[in-house]
């Protein structure tokens, strides 16, 4: 039996090294101009206080994701393209295997994510399979993972990226290995059950297409600078991912603005969680076109998510539910006469 796995693992390290360089191929470096673009690209300051949906939560830093079912957004954002740009850590990185976007902003205001993100591209750039990139979050090699991160980063940024990496190793090695276990049963493909999809994120990270930024919701400066690159460059923002953060305050100016701002087309979408754990352990999963969420911003009566997502679901089940655009109205037309045979 061990001599089997043993093969299985190797076909699954041919196979990736096999896909490697058609993928590499397939995402193209930035040009000069738009790499000074994201480099020039205004942060948000970092926050006085991490907020949550109970006081308890406050101040603490999510350094991987907890939902259970991101399977049920693959539908909705399969080969979307266009920019994405959303809170987090792992879940960025499913989504861009699944949307194959142009470019990915991994905008969230908590400065702990944006050190993680810097250790996960250091991972994607050494690791060229799933199983290698996997191994530098294993508690069981912290050491020379550390070694690794101090030979790559200046003393200064080492010491604050290894202290994000000491505190969530091993959470984040837990969410590989069930991500892995619920993706392969969902028979979802994802960047750590797929080889190809794993390359293809890697080299959308190698190649400087992935952003990791403080980027907060109701900031300045870091949403409306996204939204001026995406129009200068004329690329819709395909998708947004604020996890439950609406949850955490009612819908003000800066957001309703920041969200007015953004390059969105008629495939756009809102991709969001609304917390149930109570009711489920896990979370409601919602889909809103983009245009619809604009409608709603411009309704005084949506005050808040609580007013925009039907929150009366039942118990024990896990919502998945959709917010669509409007449909553009048409008038009716008269039946086209019969053709003779």
């Amino acid at each position: 039996m061990n001599k089997f796995f043993q093969i299985m693992a190797l076909l699954v390290v041919m196979i990736a090294n096999f896909v490697s360089p058609a993928i590499a191929d397939e995402v193209e470096p930035l040009t000069d101009e738009v790499k000074a673009m994201l480099d020039g690209l205004a942060e948000d300051a970092e926050p006085e206080k991490l907020n949550a949906t109970r006081a308890d939560l406050e101040g603490r830093h999510y350094l991987s994701g907890d939902e259970r079912h991101m399977e049920l957004f693959y539908p909705d954002l399969k080969d979307l393209g266009g920019v994405y740009f959303g809170v987090g850590t792992d879940q960025a990185y499913l989504f861009a295997g699944w949307m194959r976007p142009d470019l990915v902003f991994l905008t969230d205001y908590d400065p702990w994510i944006k050190r993680m993100h810097i250790a996960y591209a250091l991972f994607f750039g050494k690791a060229e399979t799933i199983e290698q990139f996997v191994a530098y979050w294993d508690p069981k090699n912290v050491k020379s993972t550390r070694a690794f991160l101090k030979e790559s980063l200046p003393a200064e940024q080492y010491r604050a990226v290894v202290e994000v990496y000491n505190a969530g190793c091993s959470q984040v090695h837990r969410r590989m290995k069930r991500l892995q276990k619920w993706m392969t049963a969902a028979k979802v493909p994802s960047f750590v059950t797929d080889p190809a999809m794993y390359s293809y994120v890697r080299e959308l990270v190698m190649k400087n297409r992935v952003k990791p930024m403080l980027g907060n919701l109701l900031g300045d400066k870091g949403l409306a600078g996204i939204a001026e690159i995406c129009k200068k460059l004329n690329i819709p923002v395909r998708a947004i991912y604020p996890s439950n953060a609406e949850q955490y305050w009612n819908y003000n100016d800066r957001f309703r603005n920041n969200m007015r701002a953004q390059l969105f087309d008629d495939r756009s979408i809102i991709v969001r969680t609304v917390a149930t754990h109570p009711k489920n352990g896990d979370y409601h999963y919602n889909v809103q076109g983009a245009k619809a969420f604009l409608a709603d911003l411009d309704n005084p009566k949506k005050k808040n998510v609580r007013t925009v997502v039907n929150m009366n679901q039942p118990n024990d089940i896990i919502p998945y539910t959709h917010l669509d655009n409007p449909q553009p109205k048409t008038e009716e037309k008269a039946p086209e006469p019969a053709v003779a045979p």
